[in-house]
């Protein structure tokens, strides 16, 4: 396949990725990490990981192109703006260009896929709005990748992770401001919020409305 034709068909299916997630929305859309299902199949074709594409241009520009084909953003260490156009990546790419924050809303990101994580030497923050196919066991594999960097994280409009995937963010020691919310499957929230607060003493939590107003005022 064509790098022209690679960038159009990944283009899209991040622009299809969003739609689906804007159009049925956050409580009914379940796209399933069934590799059998067609949607979950297409999931992991966009989120495998190639190392030698990382070898070939670097964490940073590998780690952009499995966002952005799969419906997120990046926000480059300098700017403040959000990336999400694959077209307008940079024809030959550059080793010193970092990825400070990541932007997943509404994209079908999963676990497959969060090897590319592991050379961002510069990530800070992380936003999981409406990425419904990151599940428990995504939650856990990003505590451990993202131990010791990673300082803000927000994971909201999720029916798919539980107690024990939000409890495992507790791994996340640097972690100064974590945002959650509407995570409808969560069965116990004021238990996993304790166990956080125990294990992250100098964390900020938000958790509507399970921390108070003056939690949530710093």
């Amino acid at each position: 396949m064509s790098s022209l034709m690679t960038r159009s068909v990944c283009a899209s299916w991040g622009v299809l990725s969003r739609s689906c997630h804007q159009v049925i929305g956050p409580t009914n859309f379940r796209p399933a990490n069934n590799p059998r299902s067609f949607y979950g199949w297409f999931n992991s074709v966009f989120n495998k990981y190639d190392s030698d594409r990382v070898a070939a241009v670097g964490p940073d520009r590998a780690c952009a192109e499995w966002l952005l084909r799969c419906g997120g953003g990046v926000v480059w260490k300098g700017s403040q703006a959000v990336f999400t156009d694959y077209n307008a990546l940079p024809r030959t790419p550059s080793r010193s260009t970092k990825i400070e924050e990541i932007d997943g809303t509404d994209s079908c990101i999963m676990n497959v896929g969060f090897d590319y994580l592991k050379g961002l030497t510069e990530l800070k923050k992380i936003k999981l709005k409406n990425a419904t196919s990151v599940d428990d066991y995504a939650l856990a594999l990003l505590a451990s990748i993202c131990h010791d960097r990673l300082e803000s994280l927000e994971v909201s409009d999720n029916g798919t992770v539980t107690d024990e995937g939000v409890s495992s963010l507790r791994k996340l020691k640097k972690l100064r401001h974590l945002s959650l919310d509407n995570l409808g499957n969560v069965d116990n929230p004021e238990r996993v919020l304790q166990r956080l607060r125990e294990e992250l003493p100098s964390c900020h939590i938000e958790w509507p409305p399970f921390t108070g107003q003056s939690d949530q005022t710093d």
